[in-house]
């Protein structure tokens, strides 16, 4: 591969798993990507309904609220490097915390002191009519680790993870001087750990799929794509398939068809 095609792909791969995951690739005008809650984890203090919903006692700020002093957590029980992180869903929110209905926010901190949650910027200082619901992301395969890989294989608690990847396909006419095009498909996998699940694996991983396609997807919002190299970006045809399921894990792919643009300037 050549260097402009390896460094447009690898541009491209990047900017979508920030967008799913949340990190510090900046597309646009310098907006950070957010990250991109899943449904149906497999934490059971989130499935259990114990302890969630979470109403707020009171905000701070637009980064910072309380709620009930009789939730008791380690400092570090949502905040996670390592593993899929943690969001805040507003579910319920009236008067001046309405902005925030709707919205989710990455879980920065905990402080089991105050009782105080600090996360990404909502729209508004959330208020006590609002309530909010704790969501689990997913976290982009670790270097050198296999996404099918057998359950011993993967280390450090990881539930929920993906996978990106494409070849650089078939070029295209010309995109204009020094540019080229190309059209390629880009491969999306996720998989879901069994361990303590109460849902089936097999409908989690389809549902979780399809809550990422249409945000990928967004090409008119330039905060959820790579704005350099990306023409289009658009779902294929037909649903997701299971390319594995035993008793540790389900791994499914999905698929996208990519056009991308790079130098034709080849050294």
């Amino acid at each position: 591969m050549t260097t402009a095609l390896s460094n447009a792909l690898g541009a491209i791969l990047d900017s979508y798993s920030d967008c799913i995951e949340g990190g510090s690739t900046w597309s646009g005008a310098a907006t950070p990507f957010r990250g991109i809650p899943g449904r149906r984890s497999n934490d059971r203090e989130i499935i259990s309904g114990t302890d969630s919903p979470l109403s707020v006692v009171a905000g701070v700020s637009t980064t910072v609220f309380s709620v009930a002093g009789t939730y008791s957590w380690e400092s570090p029980r949502w905040v996670k490097d390592n593993v899929p992180g943690y969001w805040m869903l507003c579910t319920t929110s009236g008067g001046a915390g309405l902005p925030n209905l709707d919205c989710a926010r990455k879980i920065k901190g905990w402080d089991n002191t105050t009782k105080r949650f600090t996360v990404a910027a909502f729209p508004a200082i959330p208020t006590a009519a609002d309530v909010f619901e704790v969501l689990q992301g997913f976290k982009r395969t670790p270097n050198g680790i296999d996404i099918e890989a057998d359950h011993d294989g993967v280390t450090g608690g990881f539930d929920r993870f993906f996978s990106l990847s494409a070849l650089p396909g078939k070029q295209l006419s010309w995109y204009g001087k020094g540019v080229a095009t190309y059209e390629t498909e880009l491969h999306l996998k996720l998989r879901m750990s069994k361990a303590f699940r109460q849902h089936d694996s097999i409908a989690s991983v389809l549902e979780n799929l399809a809550i990422i396609r249409p945000i990928l997807c967004r090409g008119s919002n330039p905060d959820h794509r790579d704005a350099v190299y990306t023409v289009a970006l658009l779902s294929e045809d037909g649903a997701a398939e299971v390319t594995k399921d035993d008793r540790f894990k389900t791994v499914a792919l999905d698929k996208y068809k990519l056009v991308y643009k790079c130098s034709s300037d080849f050294h």
